[in-house]
């Protein structure tokens, strides 16, 4: 869960504090954005950062607080909070293995990496791949959607890593081409290849008052961006 998560951050030191938070308003032109992934020459392996999400959704909108670990080949935490510091969910990706917690409703969902269920809460079809490779400032993220017919991918403020050399943005969008939607996620502080991270990040155990739920078998799953509390809780066809 979030606070719990966050005090492990404690005593590391990030390469950028961006005090005030970042300005997401200048849209790297695509050049450019090609100089600097072929200049990084994919050697981002890790990162580690905090800012916050806001978004547009299915008629919603809305901000939350996140915080990300990301690894190669495949590992990946996510967690969302309230801005007030309650947590939300929690997304962790280890050895093939997807889990998904919602900890207001106390929904423990539970998947396969690579599983098209996981498009159920990730925005815009996204798979979780898609969102490491993003995380990671991949070349691969960008190609898949330079020529998308449905989505557009901008990465923000690119800046320079001057200690090893490697740029990295301070934020990221994902928009709709048809309607107003979008996610843009802008980080306050991050950290690029950090020291190699323990397995045990990526894993999150079941809470012992929380329901266990098959994602390819759950009809609707709460997304892990929303707005307002929906009236009634989504029915899942099979809880444990």
């Amino acid at each position: 869960m979030f606070p719990s998560f966050l005090k492990r951050w404690t005593g590391f030191v990030f390469l950028f504090l961006l005090a005030c938070g970042p300005s997401l308003h200048d849209i790297i032109p695509e050049p450019d954005l090609l100089e600097k992934l072929q200049h990084n020459q994919e050697k981002i392996t890790s990162f580690r950062g905090m800012g916050r999400a806001s978004f547009s959704l299915q008629g919603q909108k809305g901000s939350v607080e996140i915080l990300v670990v990301a690894q190669k080949p495949d590992q990946l935490r996510v967690e969302t909070s309230h801005f007030l510091g309650y947590p939300l969910t929690t997304l962790t990706i280890h050895k093939g293995k997807l889990i998904y917690y919602v900890e207001s409703y106390e929904r423990y969902y539970v998947g396969k990496t690579g599983d098209p269920a996981a498009q159920k809460f990730l925005p815009f079809g996204l798979q979780e791949k898609d969102f490491l490779n993003i995380l990671l400032f991949s070349k691969s993220a960008y190609e898949k959607f330079k020529n998308h017919s449905k989505y557009q991918l901008s990465f923000l403020d690119i800046q320079e890593d001057e200690k090893q050399k490697l740029f990295y943005p301070r934020g990221f969008r994902l928009s709709a081409k048809k309607d107003q939607e979008y996610v843009e996620i802008g980080w306050n502080q991050f950290d690029l290849n950090p020291q190699k991270f323990s397995a045990r990040l990526f894993e999150l155990e079941k809470p012992p008052q929380a329901r266990r739920i098959e994602l390819s078998s759950s009809q609707k799953v709460i997304p892990i961006f929303k707005g307002e509390e929906p009236e009634d809780l989504p029915k899942d066809s099979k809880d444990k």
